[in-house]
């Protein structure tokens, strides 16, 4: 072999050598500086990431404290890699803590430019947005942070569903929530929770347009009517209803009475219970060839049954029914009960079911809606049977309708 070929050959061996010692190196390197900047300071790395890392770390446990040694290591980590965007948050949180906010709002903007995964930047850019009162630019970093990090959320959720509530808020919200962002599930269950759902939930429902032919979209525009409802809020709540199903009856003072077309979107719909001792179910039976409403107790169980939430206007209103399966010796027979869904739920009605057998018996009574009474609650309400009696075939209901006195 010449000595040509064996110099070639050391030299590419040295060569090699060389790329294992600066591979190794750099993964050593890059290791040390995201688990210990400091043991990677001890061990020569000065690199990009241990520089900026330690930078972050003293940001962390001394936030303001050392300012100058953090700019030192975050200015040693640009010159070394001018793309780094940890050393650049470092370098842009000590500039805003010293009260340099529009240097900082340019080292934050090349931030974002470098990643727009970047949380703390995310984080620093919808904070400053805020306390300039540029609600879009905040909602837009809003948005970044919480599509790419799901963790944000848990952070972000609650201080948006309080802001919400206002209409400054809300109605670029609703402009962002239009095109579905992938956080809006929670977005939705967040406004649900939230103590001021009234002026939360319906511009975000009606911005999302949620379709009840999808269960998990029906699930929560159910869940959002209820709050509404429950919140006091039950004309809003309905205003949801009627735009997530135009086709509904226009003004009904009570919807599918007769239980043949049966909508699934409670409140305004039937709510049946289906409980391991009251349930109800509507099947073929009743008054004619269509369904009915039977009740069902087990063991002595007694509770609501059905439910449906009302908006009837001040008024006076009669309700009559048709009721089957109810004998005589029956002592505490099934009831149909109205209150307000006013904080002191007072009572509009409570009607026992007649005795009848079979092929049912009418049944009326009358409703006096008081002012300040703007939603009600019909139930079915089913009683433990105090002697046994009537332990055979299921009671039912049919055909009840609400009308104003004098309209019939």
């Amino acid at each position: 072999m010449t000595d040509l070929r064996k110099a070639a050959l050391v030299m590419r061996g040295v060569l090699a050598a060389l790329f294992i010692w600066l591979i190794c190196a750099s993964t050593i390197g890059i290791v040390l500086a995201r688990k210990s900047p400091a043991a990677s300071f001890a061990l020569g790395y000065h690199t990009a990431a241990a520089e900026a890392a330690i930078a972050l770390a003293g940001l962390a446990a001394y936030p303001g404290a050392n300012d100058k040694a953090i700019a030192r290591h975050a200015r040693a980590a640009l010159r070394r890699e001018a793309i780094n965007v940890d050393a650049v948050v470092a370098l842009g949180t000590i500039t805003a803590l010293t009260n340099h906010t529009p240097a900082a709002e340019r080292m934050f903007a090349y931030a974002e430019q470098l990643s727009r995964r970047n949380i703390p930047t995310q984080l620093w850019l919808i904070e400053n947005a805020v306390q300039q009162g540029e609600i879009e630019p905040a909602l837009a970093h809003y948005d970044r942070a919480m599509t790419v990090s799901v963790s944000t959320r848990a952070l972000l959720l609650p201080v948006l569903a309080t802001a919400a509530a206002s209409p400054t808020v809300a109605r670029p919200l609703a402009r962002l929530l239009v095109r579905r962002p992938l956080w809006w599930p929670a977005a939705i269950e967040q406004f649900i929770a939230s103590p001021d759902p009234v002026h939360v939930l319906p511009p975000a429902i009606a911005a999302l347009r949620l379709r009840p032919d999808v269960p998990e979209e029906r699930a929560y525009l159910v869940s959002a009517m209820k709050r509404l409802a429950d919140a006091g809020a039950a004309p809003r709540a309905y205003a949801l209803y009627r735009a997530a199903q135009p086709a509904s009856a226009a003004g009904a003072l009570l919807r599918a009475g007769n239980f043949e077309k049966v909508g699934d979107l409670p409140p305004f719909d039937w709510n049946l219970a289906d409980g391991a001792n009251v349930s109800g179910v509507i099947q073929p039976g009743g008054v004619g060839s269509g369904s009915a409403l039977f009740l069902s107790a087990e063991g002595g169980g007694q509770g609501e049954v059905a439910r449906q939430v009302l908006l009837l206007p001040t008024a006076t209103y009669g309700l009559t029914a048709t009721t089957g399966n109810v004998p005589q010796e029956r002592i505490d027979r099934p009831r149909i009960v109205i209150s307000c869904l006013s904080s002191d739920k007072s009572v509009l009605l409570d009607q026992p079911f007649a005795t009848s057998g079979e092929h049912g018996a009418p049944v009326a009574g009358t409703i006096t809606v008081p002012g300040g009474c703007t939603s009600q609650l019909i139930q079915i309400v089913m009683h433990a049977s105090l002697d046994g009696a009537g332990a055979g075939a299921m009671p039912w209901i049919d055909n009840i309708q609400i009308a104003p006195t004098g309209a019939r």
